[in-house]
């Protein structure tokens, strides 16, 4: 017979006096790495110490196979983490901690709660029945009670642990046993029912809960890992100073232009300085001008975690890449629904082990982390267990990046979730090429003016930048007549850039354009492909080739041989690449601008520049017959709202100047019913706004204006 408290299943037995050992020395790093408070470690120490005082049951030691386990009692199979409370003797709670009613409440909520079960609420009500059972068990049997709780004393004297905390609840167990609620004991989670018992939290307290919960979380979570690996890591490391960052950033810089540059000549820097006393920015800049590389310097300037979060897998794929330049290989991690296969297809050691670098991104561990935002975002609605992510969050610098890619809800989640990160005491960064004007109000009002400095980079340019002559087309993308154009401009040597917005239309235009390229014979020309549907490692590889060679940023004055490359919107964010001149399928917006970015990358957005030639944006919209003319785009499928493109189709033909009213009639006619009404508000608005001059063929597009 054995007392023996174990953690885990047989397979990989682990005693439970190990797993609060390695969890105690995990939580002394995250102490000294974050300098975390007093009062909350303290706290946080006691949670580690109990939080799975529950394992003692011996249901749940024979259900991991601890068949040897003394009692051999039948007992009922209640969760571990709500079993635990009944162990933590309130009453014996070292006295010279001073902890106050709150501190203990929070103690053991974040117990309870450091495992979640939809049936949770139950318990909490008093009306879950086999939790009623095991606490009256407890009250009818003291040799059961007392053979249990001399198990978990010994945990205690086995690893000199002075505290001595261990004992019957009575104050939890009555409630329960007579089929109370508890709710007087803890506080409940961010549920419906629940929310009226929440409501008087001061912002103290919030704060104390998510750290105390969030840190117990990521602990245990960490220390499980590493007993399952076998292996020795921190659970926090420290970041790259930010000098050895600047550096490599203006290494960077000097390796792309082809020469040494002033330090007091790069704006990244020059804004960091003179932002010191703002720990949130909000930047809005065009593309390409290097919001990246600031963001970079932002976050290792706070010395602080650096969580760096985009719209779409392949731009956080991107991103990791060039993080990985500047921070080093073993302090940047990726996260995302398909970090694991980009991961093992860049390692080298493809030998059936998940790389360290995968593990310590999803354990949060490494200095910087590289995600899709959909893996931090939610945590804003408040899930069971969202403390993990808002504890890291409150200690960490956040960046948000394109944020004009997600839909309006989305955005308000964005713009909760950045609430609550000021109130937690951690750091945002939002970026964006273009922040629609509502949203920077609601950030105001919700952060509070006075929290965050907004950064207008538009506002640095030369009035006398003109990069852009936009032409729209009523003509399909795919026309015979637009296909030869495009060959034409490429065999001048030109780089030409098509975006479809379908995988299908992509792949039509690629093919073909390389039967024309076939049939003519020409072979000056390269054609290249990218979109979704291509394997990571393909698309890997071809990204590879056109960022670092063929349509390498910014192109070389010498290169005489013509490109073409068609894509889908995956190019939208975080391609560093640069053409002359752009096709593209109508899309919203914000969408164009993005696009439009990739073209004459290479002109300094603080020179004074004025594209002279022919348009080179070429902005395509379809009305298909077939589909009652709502699709004002591909005509192999829709992917955008329709209201989305028919405003940005009225403000392209209004600021053009150069279709006809009846043009514009003959949209409207063609348009669904349902969404006319809005489109005839937007339509007389933008009558308003600007004058028409129908022999205005082209519009000339400053940078300031794309804001």
């Amino acid at each position: 017979m054995s007392r023996d408290i174990w953690a885990k299943s047989r397979g990989n037995a682990r005693l439970l006096k190990d797993h609060i050992e390695e969890m105690l020395k995990q939580g002394e790093t995250l102490k000294r790495e974050l300098n975390l408070d007093d009062n909350i470690y303290k706290i946080l120490r006691l949670a580690i110490l109990s939080h799975d005082f529950g394992k003692v049951s011996p249901s749940f030691q024979i259900s991991i196979g601890n068949y040897d386990y003394c009692p051999k009692t039948p007992f009922p199979d209640i969760p571990h983490s709500i079993f635990s409370l009944f162990w933590i003797d309130i009453n014996k709670l070292p006295a010279e901690l001073n902890l106050s009613d709150i501190d203990i409440k929070i103690l053991l909520s974040a117990v309870a709660f450091h495992h979640w079960r939809d049936y949770f609420h139950e318990i909490l009500l008093g009306e879950h029945k086999i939790t009623r059972e095991a606490a009256q068990i407890l009250l009818d049997n003291n040799a059961v009670r007392d053979k249990l709780e001399e198990n978990l004393k010994e945990i205690f004297k086995e690893l000199n642990i002075k505290e001595d905390f261990i004992g019957f609840n009575t104050r939890l167990i009555l409630p329960i046993g007579s089929g109370h609620n508890i709710l007087n004991l803890v506080f409940p989670p961010y549920l419906n029912y629940f929310l009226p018992y929440r409501a008087d939290e001061s912002l103290d307290f919030k704060k104390k809960n998510v750290y105390i919960s969030g840190f117990l979380m990521r602990i245990d979570h960490f220390a499980s890992y590493l007993q399952q690996e076998g292996l020795k890591e921190e659970i926090e490391k420290s970041g790259v100073k930010f000098k050895e960052v600047k550096n490599n950033i203006i290494k960077g810089i000097e390796e792309k232009i082809g020469k040494k540059i002033e330090e007091e000549k790069i704006w990244q820097i020059n804004s960091i300085s003179e932002c010191k006393e703002h720990s949130n920015i909000i930047l809005v800049a065009p593309t390409g001008s290097g919001k990246t590389e600031f963001a970079y310097l932002w976050g290792s300037n706070k010395r602080r975690k650096i969580i760096f979060t985009l719209p779409l897998r392949s731009a956080s794929n991107a991103i990791f890449l060039r993080a990985v330049q500047i921070f080093g290989k073993e302090n940047v991690g990726l996260l995302h629904s398909d970090a694991d296969i980009c991961i093992l297809e860049l390692s080298r050691k493809l030998e059936g082990e998940s790389p360290r670098v995968l593990d310590l991104s999803r354990q949060l561990s490494l200095p910087v982390l590289i995600s899709t935002g959909d893996q931090f975002f939610p945590s804003a609605l408040k899930y069971p267990g969202y403390e993990k992510i808002y504890a890291t969050l409150g200690f960490s610098n956040l960046v948000i990046d394109e944020v004009q890619a997600y839909d309006p809800r989305a955005v308000a989640i964005v713009v909760k979730l950045l609430e609550d990160i000021v109130k937690l005491g951690g750091n945002f960064l939002l970026m964006t090429a273009t922040l629609p004007e509502f949203v920077r109000e609601e950030i105001k009002k919700r952060v509070g003016e006075e929290n965050f400095k907004y950064i207008d980079r538009y506002e640095k340019l030369s009035s006398g930048i003109i990069k852009h002559k936009v032409k729209l087309r009523k003509v399909d993308i795919e026309a015979e007549e637009v296909l030869d154009e495009i060959v034409e401009k490429a065999k001048a040597g030109n780089r030409i850039l098509i975006i479809a917005n379908t995988v299908r239309k992509s792949q039509d235009v690629f093919e073909r354009l390389g039967k024309k390229l076939e049939n003519e014979k020409i072979k000056e020309v390269l054609l290249y492909l990218l979109h979704a549907n291509f394997t990571l490692k393909d698309r890997r590889d071809r990204e590879k080739i056109l960022i670092e060679k063929e349509f390498k940023n910014p192109k070389p004055e010498n290169e005489k041989n013509g490109k073409i490359f068609v894509a889908t919107q995956i190019v939208e964010a975080s391609l560093d690449i640069d053409a002359d001149y752009l096709y593209t399928e109508i899309a919203p917006l914000d969408s164009l601008i993005q696009r439009m970015g990739r073209v004459l990358r290479r002109v300094n957005n603080e020179q004074v520049y004025k594209y002279e030639g022919e348009p080179n944006i070429n902005i395509f919209f379809i009305i298909p017959e077939d589909k009652g003319g709502v699709v004002l785009e591909s005509g192999k499928g829709g992917v955008y709202e329709s209201e989305l493109l028919f405003f940005s189709l009225c403000v392209l033909l209004e600021e053009i100047k150069f279709i006809s009213e009846e043009d514009i009639r003959g949209v409207h006619e063609k348009s669904d019913e349902s969404y006319k009404k809005e489109r005839d508000k937007i339509f007389k608005k933008l009558n308003q706004e600007f004058s028409k001059s129908p022999d205005d063929f082209v519009l000339e597009v400053p940078e300031k204006s794309k804001k």
